[in-house]
């Protein structure tokens, strides 16, 4: 038997890469934020915090981008930060 669609698709750079990758993990209803690796080790000491705008752009806003693949990288209303991804370069911050 042959399967002619996959059970779903996984684009392997960008955004949408990253993000699909921290749905799979954290499931589909999250928001995620890009900054600066260095962000880590603050992202460590804050999951399972609720947090609002404004206290993201206190306590990390000049570790996380502006913008990230020309859309908003940013959240609207208080959110948990539910985990985190890091690398060498980056830190994507998970809320839910």
């Amino acid at each position: 038997m042959r399967i002619s669609e996959p059970l779903f698709t996984y684009t392997t750079t960008g955004r949408q890469a990253v993000e699909s990758k921290l749905q799979i993990i954290h499931g589909e209803d999250i928001t995620v934020i890009k900054g600066k690796s260095c962000l880590q080790s603050t992202a460590e000491s804050l999951v399972g915090h609720t947090l609002s705008p404004n206290q993201v752009d206190a306590v990390m806003g000049n570790v996380i981008y502006p913008d990230w693949g020309g859309q908003s990288n940013q959240i609207s209303e208080p959110m948990e930060l539910i985990g985190y991804d890091a690398n060498r370069a980056s830190c994507y911050l998970v809320f839910k």
